[in-house]
């Protein structure tokens, strides 16, 4: 959302210069206080809290006339208050439906006085477009970019089309919106998120605080992500990352289960070539973004440039990183899939403390 930074500035100058600061309201609730505190008031209006998260609270009710909607209220790191919450309407299993429910709550905000329309689109990537049958697999596949933006005195409303083949409706507070957060209009993130000035190194522009499943949702909720599967100590999900579909898996620290890595897998190839320019393309992105402390590119003896050795894992193409709050390590993997690993510093202190060893493992 390419004006929300600046509307935040202007929102700002306003509380400088000693105006009050008001909330954008849900259901007539200002976006405001602790999660805790902005649950109890949604309560009055039906909606139910149906788990507790740090960072997000996860909450059930009808909305605009639909029964059973999803609500995922978020906190601002720094603040500790509220200042985003998704709505999820119900699912739908055909396009017709899905863009009737995007087109009526699109209507019922041109309609409100409130709110002034600033943004839309509603176009499908290649190789899907709309009337070819295809709609369903393009919204599944993420490739259906519907979104329009309204604006208020007090903040900022997307009603989107999400992947999961419901209707999303996100209500943004101005004057609760962290100085950092890293939302994008496309979902797509690059390398912007982990800027770090909190203490805790970012995935995708999350702080990688907390526990693993909350870590985990907020992917889910705020980047589009899906859960593929959910172990002891580490969840593995999809989703887009850099513009490519890409395996996520989160893990925690042995006993709390705290998130302390995150290893991101691009998409698997074919040719030694191709993962040897992938790897040094990022390689360049990485190098030009962070601090470089180490990097090796050979294979093992009796081991030439190739698949063969890739798969043998005896491929050393890799690269260390010091970044913001944590490191970054960059490689080949043995999978033929260029591998991304993000470790936070002080949480793997933790993880070692919990293990009992100061040795970080092996990834997946």
């Amino acid at each position: 959302m390419k004006k929300l930074i600046s509307l935040l500035i202007i929102v700002m100058a306003f509380a400088v210069t000693g105006h009050a600061v008001t909330h954008e309201t849900l259901l007539g609730v200002p976006i405001d206080g602790t999660l805790s505190q902005f649950a109890g008031k949604l309560s009055s209006k039906g909606v139910r809290t149906v788990s507790r998260e740090t960072g997000v609270y996860t909450l059930n009710g009808s909305y605009s006339g639909f029964s059973g909607c999803e609500f995922y209220a978020f906190s601002n790191e720094q603040t500790g208050q509220t200042y985003k919450v998704d709505i999820y309407l119900p699912k739908r299993t055909s396009w017709r439906g899905l863009k009737d429910d995007y087109n009526k709550m699109v209507r019922q905000f041109r309609d409100n006085p409130r709110f002034r329309f600033d943004e839309e689109k509603s176009e499908f990537e290649s190789p899907y477009r709309e009337g070819d049958g295809d709609e369903i697999a393009a919204v599944k596949a993420d490739k259906c970019n519907y979104f329009t933006d309204f604006i208020s005195g007090d903040g900022m409303v997307r009603i989107s089309i999400s992947k999961f083949m419901q209707v999303k409706i996100a209500y943004y507070d101005f004057a609760n919106f962290p100085s950092d957060d890293n939302t994008s209009t496309t979902g797509n993130d690059s390398y912007t998120g982990d800027t770090n000035t909190s203490g805790a190194m970012k995935f995708m522009g999350i702080p990688m605080r907390g526990n693993i499943n909350s870590f985990a949702q907020r992917l889910v909720n705020e980047k589009g992500c899906r859960i593929v599967d959910n172990d002891e100590h580490v969840v593995s999900l999809r989703g887009t990352f850099t513009g490519k579909e890409s395996e996520f898996y989160v893990f925690g620290t042995p006993s709390s289960n705290q998130v302390w890595k995150v290893t991101v897998y691009l998409p698997k190839l074919s040719t030694w070539s191709s993962i040897k320019n992938e790897y040094l393309k990022y390689k360049k992105e990485f190098d030009n973004k962070y601090d470089l402390r180490s990097s090796y590119d050979f294979f093992s003896e009796g081991y030439s440039e190739g698949v063969e050795g890739v798969e043998a894992d005896e491929c050393h193409y890799s690269a260390f990183y010091n970044a913001p709050g944590g490191t970054i390590m960059l490689k080949i993997s043995k999978y033929m899939q260029v591998q991304m690993s993000y470790e936070d510093a002080s949480q793997l202190e933790i993880r070692n403390r919990e293990n009992g060893s100061s040795s970080i493992g092996n990834d997946i």
